[in-house]
Parts: C-alpha cells; structure tokens; sequence
C-alpha cells in the first residue's frame, strides 16, 4: 500500500472487496459440489489451494527475473 500513498484505503478496499468477490465464486462453485459428505470440501481445498501455489510460484519466479 505505501505506493498508494493518499489513496492507500482506497486501494485497501479495493483490494477487500475483490477478495470477498473471488472468494464467493469459488465457495459458491465448491459449495454446488455438495453431496452430503466432507470430500467436495476436501477436493475444493486442495484445488484452489493448489491453484493459488501455482500463481504464486510464476509471479515471484517472474519477479526474480526483473
């Protein structure tokens, strides 16, 4: 946020509310997998879980070539 300077809670709520967005989508689209046991929670932890290791590793593998 320091780059944001002034605007640093606006870039702040920004940043909240795209949070609670994606995580909607993806608890909505984990939670129509439901069919009375704990895998479809299981499998969507691993699966964004998983996703988000991937993100991760390719920005900050980018990162270190600049």
């Amino acid at each position: 946020m320091e780059p944001l300077g002034k605007v640093a809670g606006t870039g702040a709520s920004i940043v909240g509310a795209f949070s609670t967005l994606i995580g909607a989508i993806l608890g909505t689209i984990t939670g129509l997998r439901y069919d009375g046991t704990l895998l479809p929670l299981v499998e969507g932890f691993i699966l964004w879980v998983g996703i988000s290791l991937v993100i991760i590793f390719y920005t900050e593998s980018r990162q270190k070539l600049q």
